[in-house]
């Protein structure tokens, strides 16, 4: 694969996941949903797990991350949303997911492996997220649970979100196999089609995270 197609698919999906950060994220964020982070966190590891199965390209889902902490940023310019945090979040999970799988698959491509790593990007990720909260920003709510607190919320909350990005791990790599034999034309398309359609889908995603974020 050509180094502009992998910056192309770099900016697609880190798009989406910005996407999905800005308007999905934020709903649930509207609504006050208890396990937001779970599903979020899960969301963000399916989509980097199935561009490592895609790409196989180390470096390529902390990249991802810079572009959806990007998208994720602009609600600032135009809602005044706080966007420190889940910019910090985004960029931390991507960091020890694209670590993690990095690592684990220099000793084993097997599915079970992939869920290690999904475990650890979310539960890493959500580990370094609140002590960098809680010590380096001073934050209320991190600061006061101190760091016996955290560890306990890593314990109970911390466990959920490293089974659900287990799974999602799993998922995202077998969503890229099956959809790959059931439609290689799309896995095989043109340079000229896949520019075209890659440049679309990164506008729809930008504009609609923009604006339609809460």
């Amino acid at each position: 694969m050509n180094r502009l197609k992998l910056i192309i698919g770099i900016i697609v999906f880190g798009s989406l996941w910005g996407f999905l950060e800005a308007s999905f994220g934020g709903f649930l964020h509207f609504i006050h949903l208890p396990q937001k982070g779970i599903i979020m966190a899960s969301l963000a590891i399916g989509i980097m797990s199935y561009t490592r199965a895609m790409y196989h390209r180390p470096g390529m889902e902390l990249a991802m991350g810079v572009v959806a902490a990007a998208l994720k940023s602009s609600n600032a310019l135009f809602l005044g949303a706080d966007v420190i945090r889940p910019m910090l979040a985004i960029l931390l999970e991507a960091f020890v997911f694209d670590l993690a799988i990095t690592t684990l698959s220099k000793i084993n491509a097997k599915d079970y492996m992939k869920a290690v790593a999904g475990a650890l990007g979310g539960w890493g990720g959500t580990a370094v997220f609140s002590f960098v909260l809680a010590y380096v920003l001073q934050i209320g709510f991190w600061a006061k649970l101190g760091f016996f607190g955290i560890l306990e919320y890593l314990y109970t909350e911390g466990a959920i979100i490293a089974f659900g990005c287990a799974i999602a791990a799993v998922l995202g790599a077998k969503i890229y196999r099956t959809s790959r034999l059931k439609f290689p034309h799309i896995y095989s398309m043109r340079s000229t089609s896949y520019y075209q359609s890659s440049a679309a889908f990164i506008s729809v995603f930008w504009v609609l995270g923009v604006f339609l974020a809460f």
